[in-house]
């Protein structure tokens, strides 16, 4: 067939507002249990709320709500790349903007 989708499409109920994505690979460059500074494929605006699990070498996984304080492109290497930085937020609950952002 001609034009056949590939993926799934989503549908999102009416009338939410957002963006979701479930899971995103990510370098944590660094992190001192407050903040974080984080490189992904994926940008993010100031503000929105992340969800950074970290997976220890025993199975245990911790999840840290995260707020965006902002974020810039890397271009130079290689393919397109962002820098988060990102701040602890213990009263943040994901709403619509929240997104799962996994350490590979």
């Amino acid at each position: 067939m001609i034009a056949r989708r590939r993926f799934t499409r989503y549908v999102l109920p009416a009338p939410a507002e957002g963006r979701a994505r479930t899971l995103s690979d990510c370098v944590v460059e660094s992190w001192d249990g407050e903040s974080a500074v984080v490189v992904t494929t994926q940008p993010a605006l100031p503000a929105d709320v992340l969800m950074l699990q970290f997976t220890a070498p025993g199975g245990a996984i911790t999840v840290h709500p995260v707020r965006v304080v902002f974020c810039v492109m890397e271009p130079q290497h290689g393919p397109l790349r962002f820098r988060l930085h990102v701040r602890v937020t213990p009263d943040a609950q994901p709403g619509p903007n929240s997104e799962s952002v996994a350490p590979s």
